[in-house]
């Protein structure tokens, strides 16, 4: 299976101590439904959703304008590396519930990679096989059809040859005939 480097997109951040407002505000601006959250050395720390704003700040009556990611963010921080198989990426998001993972190379996040994405992804690589097998299983029909021509065929000259013995020369001007019939028969299956 490849890994994730294929898979993985541009991914939104947002500073650690950034208000849940200007959160909401960076989602809106940059039409995206998660931010990862960066300390202030530009390492990874959690995640925070559109989801993580509904449940932790609106559903609660909190205050959107004093609260910071730190307070809503989910962590740790689930991530994956440029080199992690996408069956181990998957593996990952099924073990922690998560739909999207940052990728992250030395304590810097260089991706994201969404299960969404994914998905697609693999329903076109599915699509690809599909059309493969097709192609392959009307070659297998065709190599099949020919076989089947090529038995008529020799059974045929196998009759008209033992025609001709019986009658002799009288035979020869029909075996010829049906000779040529066949051969343009064959020619056409092969055009």
């Amino acid at each position: 299976m490849p890994n994730v480097e294929r898979y993985q997109k541009y991914v939104a951040t947002v500073p650690l101590g950034a208000l849940i407002v200007e959160v909401a505000d960076q989602m809106r601006l940059q039409a995206v439904g998660s931010l990862v959250v960066l300390a202030d050395d530009e390492h990874p720390v959690g995640m925070i959703t559109d989801r993580d704003l509904t449940l932790r700040v609106v559903a609660e009556g909190r205050d959107p304008e004093k609260i910071r990611a730190s307070a809503v963010m989910s962590q740790p921080l689930i991530e994956v590396t440029p080199s992690d198989s996408l069956e181990h990426v998957i593996e990952v998001m099924q073990d922690h519930g998560v739909r999207r993972v940052p990728v992250v190379r030395e304590k810097r996040v260089i991706g994201l990679v969404a299960l969404d994405d994914l998905l697609a992804t693999l329903v076109a690589e599915l699509d690809e096989v599909v059309e493969a097998s097709r192609r392959e299983i009307r070659s297998a029909q065709r190599i099949a059809r020919v076989r089947e021509a090529r038995r008529e065929v020799e059974d045929r000259i196998y009759e008209l040859v033992g025609q001709a013995e019986r009658l002799g020369d009288r035979a020869l001007e029909g075996v010829v005939g049906e000779l040529e019939t066949l051969i343009a028969r064959v020619r056409r299956l092969f055009d």
